[in-house]
């Protein structure tokens, strides 16, 4: 992801931001991936404050198929808020726990949480999931797509310099993604 040359004036909540994710999802079904993209490329390259609704509509002013104005305005609908916890509620709950330390005589023991929430839940249109939770490297989430759905092809990277690459991503890609995907298999 790129990086702005300057700090963010302030530190911002990203609950409006995932509203207006939701918000796409609802209104402009196949659009919220472009709606995030869009709204982590204003976080990481401008200044804008992604809690506040004008940010969020400039951030979203260039996604095609979509209209900014009527998202922002839809945050605070009932549907929106209803997506939003429907979402939440697909993540485990964290729950605090225990554990001896190993190797330590006298019972000493040290707290930690049993489960956290996943970074990405990938699902199908039939009900089926599965979940990556923390960092993951990009293989792992390939792992998780291609058994959700076994007739997807591995293509090979193009032979010929990122062009092509580009013409299959009209969204854009940024710098990692591309050197990932031209890097041999």
């Amino acid at each position: 992801m790129p990086i702005a040359a300057c700090p963010a004036r302030a530190p911002a909540a990203t609950g409006r931001a995932c509203r207006a994710v939701v918000a796409t999802r609802l209104a402009h079904p196949g659009r919220e991936f472009a709606a995030l993209r869009a709204l982590a490329f204003a976080w990481f390259t401008t200044d804008l404050l992604l809690d506040e609704d004008a940010a969020i509509a400039t951030a979203l002013a260039g996604v095609g198929g979509i209209d900014a104005a009527a998202l922002v305005a839809s945050l605070d609908s009932d549907a929106v808020h209803r997506g939003l916890r429907v979402r939440q509620g697909a993540r485990p709950q964290r729950r605090r726990r225990t554990d001896r330390l190993p190797g330590q005589g006298g019972g000493q023991r040290r707290a930690g949480f049993a489960t956290t929430a996943p970074s990405i839940v990938f699902e199908t249109d039939d009900g089926r999931s599965l979940e990556a939770a923390g960092f993951q490297p990009l293989e792992a989430y390939d792992v998780l797509i291609a058994n959700l759905d076994t007739t997807l092809e591995r293509h090979a990277p193009p032979q010929d310099g990122p062009l092509k690459l580009l013409a299959q991503f009209p969204e854009g890609l940024c710098t990692q993604e591309i050197a990932v995907s031209l890097a041999a298999t």
